[in-house]
């Protein structure tokens, strides 16, 4: 019988006590002043547009390597096909662009993968929040999809470079 309460004291001991406060879902509103809730939107927003950023260099990236990895390729097969026209130094170059392409495009593509899982994980935060992007020009608005509120806003672009900004 003594391993009977051992069991039971054991039970007690790994369930979890049920508070109330342990199923009250907190929300962002009551936990926050109104600057503190905008500053934590534009920070989310400034997450998305860095993983946007580094998800559109990925894909230059890897359209980049492609298209020198297919020139240089033709050039190669041309060379070959017709008669050797190409220094040796020409084409010892245009085989090392080729090598080079050939290894790192499956690469950018895992790269590029990878940052577009993030990215649309960013997005996922702001749907199940209720809340959708509209990508405008130079600013990225957050709009509540509950009353199609404008909610807060951030710059993409430098207002005086006209260039992307740093933030």
């Amino acid at each position: 019988m003594p391993n009977v309460v051992e069991l039971n004291q054991f039970n007690t001991v790994v369930e979890p006590a049920h508070d109330a406060c342990e199923f009250r879902n907190p929300s962002l509103v009551d936990t926050h002043t109104r600057v503190q809730t905008e500053q934590l939107w534009q920070k989310r927003l400034r997450m998305f547009v860095r993983a946007e950023r580094a998800l559109l260099k990925m894909n230059r990236l890897s359209k980049l390597t492609g298209v020198f990895t297919v020139a240089s390729t033709g050039t190669l097969l041309f060379s070959l096909y017709m008669a050797p026209t190409l220094p040796p130094s020409v084409f010892f170059a245009l085989f090392v662009t080729m090598a080079f392409g050939v290894i790192t495009y499956p690469a950018w593509l895992l790269v590029g993968n990878d940052s577009r899982k993030r990215r649309d994980s960013i997005s996922k935060m702001f749907y199940l929040s209720n809340h959708e992007l509209d990508i405008e020009g130079d600013k990225v608005t957050l709009i509540n999809r509950a009353n199609y509120a404008y909610v807060t806003h951030v710059h993409v672009t430098d207002s005086h470079l006209g260039q992307f900004s740093r933030r």
